[in-house]
């Protein structure tokens, strides 16, 4: 029986009729036609990106040049007005009158000076500078009972006399701090800092620190300072709108103020 089977086993081979055993081989044959290779969906490399900070840097420098060219511009059309020298004329007519007009004397020194800042707007701006002031060292102050609080006021009543200011409100503050300073704002507010008093190694050096301070008040430093500012923050707005001033010079002069 077993040799018979294997007899027609044998001869259905022979004929084809019986499947052979799958290899690598056949199955690479067989799926050989149905594998392509893929096609690339970009044939062409992507054009590297610039990076992102050069582009405002650039459109800052398109928009400054264009506004630059267009104050330019401006200021042209302007300079070819047949009327542009008595224009020029004029301005500088009214500013030297304004300058004239404003000139003082300075108490002690003598000296001109420009100032168009009154009293009363200088009283303003110490009482703002005093509430400044105060925010930002009033948890530092040490009371009027304090050692360097007293000497402080000891000195100042020697120096009130012969001040000119009997009208100010005096009043002595003592920061508790290692800094070296002093100032008397404006109104005879006067803010000295601990660190100082070591340096004045007494009374008489304390009286010619606060000597010093109050004659800024004598002499209204304050206001003149502010008054210079206005001369240099009017120079930079006529600069901006006429010549397109605007790199930073306009700021610069405020600050320098």
């Amino acid at each position: 029986m077993q040799s018979t089977q294997r007899a027609i086993w044998k001869a259905l081979s022979n004929t084809g009729a019986v499947p052979r055993p799958l290899t690598n081989a056949s199955l690479h044959g067989a799926f050989a036609g149905m594998m392509r290779k893929p096609e690339l969906i970009f044939r062409t490399p992507l054009p590297r990106a610039r990076g992102f900070h050069q582009t405002p840097s650039a459109a800052r420098q398109a928009f400054n040049y264009q506004r630059f060219n267009a104050s330019r511009n401006i200021f042209q059309r302007w300079a070819a007005r047949p009327t542009f020298y008595y224009e020029i004329g004029g301005i500088g007519a009214v500013g030297g009158g304004v300058y004239i007009a404003n000139l003082e004397e300075v108490p002690v020194s003598h000296r001109r000076r420009f100032n168009v800042v009154s009293p009363a707007t200088e009283a303003e701006t110490g009482k703002q500078m005093y509430q400044q002031t105060m925010q930002e060292f009033g948890n530092r102050l040490l009371p009027p009972s304090h050692p360097k609080s007293r000497m402080v006021q000891r000195v100042l009543n020697r120096l009130i006399p012969h001040s000119g200011l009997d009208g100010e409100e005096w009043e002595v503050h003592v920061i508790e701090d290692p800094m070296k300073n002093a100032f008397v704002i404006p109104g005879g507010k006067v803010f000295v800092f601990s660190g100082i008093l070591d340096v004045c190694k007494g009374d008489d050096g304390l009286a010619a620190v606060l000597g010093h301070e109050i004659a800024h008040n004598v002499a209204h430093h304050a206001a003149e300072r502010m008054s210079s500012s206005f001369i240099l923050m009017g120079i930079a707005l006529i600069g901006s709108a006429i010549i397109g001033l605007d790199f930073g010079f306009g700021r610069m002069i405020i600050d320098f103020a």
